[in-house]
């Protein structure tokens, strides 16, 4: 067979060459010489008419096992030489033309049988140069194969490798053939190859990969087959093997799992629509943003997740971006539990082996929306800021104003004499006028430097123990007088027990003074304002300012409670103001730990709590 045989030189006929072969030509050779002898000395000793020459003619058929045209020659010169010399030295006797006959009868056998025998020499020549150029003409076949092969008999030795084979184990022709597969492949991968070869020499076909490092310490992957040979009678004669080099599909086997890791794992969803909108593949963050599993999604029209491309307007969806190539856009996606969040998708045509598809890139844009909204928010606030402050500043002018006029209109007729001599009660009452105008303008000075302080974080607190009804009672007197001038009673309802806290003393009467005086302001004439002092189920503090005016909205509230927050208020009662009482009172509140809440009912009063936690209190 022809994976049995590596590149053996041919003797004419066909045989191998080998020592055997060539010692037993040898033999065959100086056995026909010596039959030649003992045939020529028999010959000598019986009369002319008895030998005669043809059993020289077995000489020369003996040659037929001895395939050399040299010695068949040499054999049929030795029989015609020695059938004259018996014609002439052996005894005389018999009817000459009939020994004649018999002579030239074994002279014509001799060359006939030479010369057949020559021609079958020939033939097989011939024969053997063909199967040679067969061999050759296989063996090149089969090193141009790019599959490493090659052949091991029932014994594990090498009887053929093609040139892949030897390149993928780096080794020489003579380092293959004839040698064990443990010789050639080495104890470490014998310890797994070996083991399925004899699966394989068990009439199992066994396929199986493996990995060994090259020359240069390279790792390379081989894809390996044994298949059982089987011979005519059914027998397993070997093992055909059959060696693929995969480390190139390995090596992008291991890229396409990497760049599969990194769309699975990408932050942006990933969708790839057929042409009628069917999702036919997505990334896991599509799936957990969607709230479904990959199994659920597939197969699913993207119109039952996107709500702004409904099913009918597919086809000119896919037509636009088929056209465009790549589209840009923002749109709604669905969830499982229904909710909605907004989306920037990258949608890109793609063709593919003669289909058409889209993949889209979804991008989750809600915390971007939720910053543009921000941003309106804020510049919407800023505006009603910027307009805020210019009507502050409008009504600081006027607020401003009112105290610098009283306080220059008083001075000046003082100074001038312009209205005579006055009693010392009129200059008093005018000095008076004078110290409650400059009052009020520094209360409002102080009210702005406040909150600027306070919104800028530099406020400080000057904290110390305080006693609570001291500072109410401080805070109550110092509205008393507009009370009484709007004829609004004030109500004082501090605990008898003591009310000792850590804090600003100064600050939380500005709290006080604050409420109460928006309380008066906002109460009509004959109202009720009432200061109420004392201690929470929780152990905390609450302090808190009641009216009988009129009440604010809910929105109101909101509106009173921004720095320099104006409510429209009644034309019977005058209200005027910075709009920084109450933030004031509140940031106050706050910055000791407290908070300020605001009850109110239009058209029957408001309540304003401030609570300082239990922490506050002193015992």
């Amino acid at each position: 067979m022809w994976f049995i045989r590596w590149r053996r030189p041919f003797l004419d006929g066909g045989i191998p060459v080998t020592g055997s072969s060539m010692l037993n030509t040898r033999k065959i050779l100086v056995l026909a010489v010596v039959a030649a002898g003992v045939i020529f000395a028999v010959d000598l000793m019986l009369p002319r008419g008895v030998a005669g020459g043809v059993p020289y003619v077995l000489v020369v058929l003996m040659a037929s096992w001895v395939p050399r045209r040299r010695y068949l020659f040499i054999l049929a010169i030795l029989g015609t030489i020695l059938t004259a010399l018996g014609f002439y030295w052996s005894p005389a006797g018999g009817i000459l033309w009939v020994v004649l006959t018999n002579r030239g009868l074994a002279l014509f056998l001799i060359w006939t049988a030479a010369v057949l025998l020559m021609l079958r020499v020939t033939e097989r020549k011939v024969a053997a140069a063909e199967a040679l150029r067969s061999e050759d003409q296989l063996q090149a076949i089969f090193d141009a194969v790019p599959v490493g092969i090659s052949f091991f008999d029932t014994n594990e030795i090498y009887r053929f490798a093609n040139d892949k084979f030897r390149k993928l184990l780096w080794l020489r022709p003579e380092r293959v053939v004839g040698l064990s597969i443990r010789d050639v492949l080495g104890e470490d991968i014998y310890a797994v190859a070996g083991v399925h070869a004899r699966r394989a020499l068990a009439g199992e076909t066994v396929a199986f990969e493996n990995s060994f490092a090259d020359e240069k310490g390279i790792r390379l992957w081989v894809h390996v087959a044994y298949i059982p040979y089987r011979g005519l009678d059914g027998s397993i004669q070997g093992v055909v093997v059959l060696v693929e080099d995969t480390s190139e599909r390995k090596e992008r086997e291991r890229w396409l799992r990497l760049k599969e890791q990194e769309i699975e794992n990408a932050e942006e969803g990933i969708v790839t629509l057929d042409r009628d909108g069917r999702m036919i593949d997505v990334n896991n963050i599509t799936c957990r943003r969607f709230g479904y599993d990959r199994d659920e999604i597939l197969g699913k029209s993207i119109s039952e997740f996107n709500i702004d491309i409904p099913h009918p307007e597919w086809p000119a969806y896919w037509e636009k971006v088929r056209a465009r190539k790549h589209l840009i856009f923002e749109a709604r996606y669905r969830r499982r539990d229904g909710s909605v969040f907004p989306v920037e998708i990258s949608a890109n045509h793609v063709e593919f082996e003669g289909d058409e598809f889209i993949c889209s890139f979804i991008r989750d844009i809600t915390q971007r929306k939720l910053g543009e909204q921000s941003l309106v928010a804020a510049k919407q606030e800023a505006e009603v800021a910027n307009r805020t402050k210019s009507e502050f500043l409008a009504n600081m002018s006027h607020e401003i104003r009112t105290p610098l006029n009283a306080i220059l209109g008083f001075s000046d007729a003082l100074r001038s004499g312009a209205l005579g001599k006055m009693d010392e009660d009129k200059q008093r009452e005018y000095l008076d006028n004078i110290h409650s105008s400059g009052t009020h303008l520094l209360e409002l000075i102080d009210d702005i430097l406040d909150v600027s302080t306070i919104e800028i974080g530099k406020l400080e607190l000057y904290e110390k123990r305080a006693d609570l009804k001291t500072i109410a009672a401080a805070a109550l007197s110092m509205v008393d007088r507009r009370a009484e001038e709007r004829n609004i009673r004030m109500v004082n309802r501090i605990d008898n027990g003591a009310l000792d806290i850590l804090g600003d003393e100064r600050r939380i009467k500005q709290i006080l003074v604050n409420l109460l005086s928006n309380a008066v302001k906002f109460t009509p004439e004959g109202g009720e304002v009432t200061l109420d002092v004392k201690s929470a189920g929780d152990g905390s503090l609450l302090m808190s300012v009641s009216d009988t005016g009129i009440g604010m909205e809910a929105t109101e509230i909101k509106e009173a409670l921004k720095d320099f927050g104006r409510v429209h208020v009644d034309k019977e009662i005058e209200a005027e103001g910075t709009g920084l009482g109450l933030p004031l009172a509140k940031n106050l509140a706050e910055l000791h730990g407290g908070d300020l809440e605001i009850e109110s009912t239009p058209g029957t009063g408001t309540t304003v709590n401030v609570r300082l936690p239990k922490e506050r209190v002193l015992h």
